[in-house]
Formats: C-alpha cells, sequence, structure tokens
C-alpha cells in the first residue's frame, strides 16, 4: 500500500511540474563536457557564477525542432549577459545529431551524452527537458517539453535570473 501511495504521490509531483515548471531550488548535478571551441574539457561547476539553460534533447524529439530556434533568440539576447545555454543530446550516434543541426543549426553549446549518462542523474521525463540553473549553481526552473506558448514565461524566468545575479 505504502509503495502505491509513493508513486501516486510521485506521479503527481511529475504531472504539477510538467504544468506548472515550478521546482524547489536544488543542487545542479555537476558534470564535466568538452568544450567545442576550446577542446578543453569543463566542468559545470566552473561555470558558476553564470545562469545556465540546460536542455536535453534528441534528433527525434518534435517539440526540439521548435525549441532550437527559440533558444537561438535567447543565446543571441542574453549571451553576453552571463547567460549560457547547454543542450546535452542524448542520441546513440553523432551522425543521428549531426543531421538535425544540419537542418536547425544551433548557434549555443552542444554537449553530446551518448550513453545517456546524464538524463538518470537529472531525472529526466520527457524529452525535451529543460532546467535553469542561477548563478549559485541552483535548479531553479524546470520545463518538461516545449510548446511555442511557453517562449514568454521561460524568458521571464531567465530575465529574473539575470536580474538577480546582477548581470542586467
Amino acid at each position: 500500500m505504502r509503495r502505491i501511495q509513493h508513486t501516486i504521490a510521485g506521479l503527481i509531483a511529475v504531472v504539477l511540474l510538467s504544468i506548472t515548471g515550478q521546482v524547489q531550488a536544488q543542487p545542479v548535478p555537476n558534470f564535466s563536457f568538452i568544450d567545442q571551441e576550446s577542446g578543453q574539457r569543463v566542468a559545470l561547476s566552473e561555470l558558476r557564477g553564470d545562469v545556465l539553460y540546460i536542455d536535453f534533447w534528441a534528433s527525434w524529439c518534435g517539440p526540439c525542432r521548435q525549441s532550437f530556434p527559440f533558444m537561438n533568440e535567447l543565446h543571441a539576447r542574453y549571451k553576453d549577459r552571463g547567460f549560457r545555454i547547454l543542450a546535452v543530446n542524448v542520441d546513440e550516434t553523432l551522425a543521428d545529431a549531426q543531421k538535425f543541426l544540419d537542418r536547425i543549426p544551433a548557434d549555443f553549446q552542444i554537449v553530446y551524452d551518448h550513453a545517456a549518462a546524464l538524463p538518470p542523474v537529472f531525472g529526466v521525463e520527457g524529452m525535451p527537458t529543460a532546467y535553469l540553473v542561477d548563478h549559485r549553481g541552483q535548479i531553479i526552473y524546470t520545463k518538461i517539453g516545449f510548446r511555442l506558448g511557453d517562449r514568454e514565461g521561460t524568458e521571464a524566468r531567465i530575465v529574473e535570473a539575470l536580474t538577480a545575479a546582477g548581470k542586467l
């Protein structure tokens, strides 16, 4: 009986999260990635001080085709204000990700996770899933899925986080 109650409570939390995007601030899991420009390994913790938008995506994800132009807009608007996008690709092959990027280019950092090790660490429930991380390294907003109508609300949260960080 407790297991059923726990499962139901967990499902309700996931549904509420996907509807509202509200999360209680929690530390972002640390991971490292290869910076495309420098070829150097970078730990996420080294980016503390910036506002991060970590987006999990895959080439087969329909809503990702709509989210990439939006993320390009955000990147262009706020990149000089301490805002950084890390789009974590979870395709099994680099070729699948590259085909997507050939059709829909990204002006922001792409991180490849072909072993799909990071989604369970972050608790990713669907594609795309985005996490907004404040300048202190706390996840302050999570969004499962993407709809064009979500853009204003997401951008408002980014502006709030940049303002709180003293970047705007």
